[in-house]
């Protein structure tokens, strides 16, 4: 499945106490998922998290992390976790 992203971007990306991360998207839309999803950002302290670059308006980078994420990953983590 192919998710089309046409002016939507990542603006800001925050990190709260019950260990999730909330994307805040330019069209006032919130994402938040749990870092359980993510076990390479799971295992970051909340100072190594806040490392972060936004690329091309859709790419999260960590500066503590090896992956590449995209708004797709957390789009559509749940389902992939599921389906393990």
């Amino acid at each position: 499945m192919e998710i089309k992203y046409h002016g939507i971007s990542i603006n800001k990306i925050s990190f709260n106490q019950s260990n999730q991360i909330l994307l805040s998207l330019n069209d006032g839309r919130n994402i938040v998922m749990s870092l359980k999803y993510f076990p390479e950002l799971h295992k970051l302290s909340k100072r190594q998290l806040m490392k972060y670059t936004i690329v091309d308006d859709l790419t999260i980078l960590f500066k503590h992390a090896e992956s590449i994420y995209h708004l797709e990953d957390f789009v559509s983590a749940e389902e992939r976790w599921k389906a393990r």
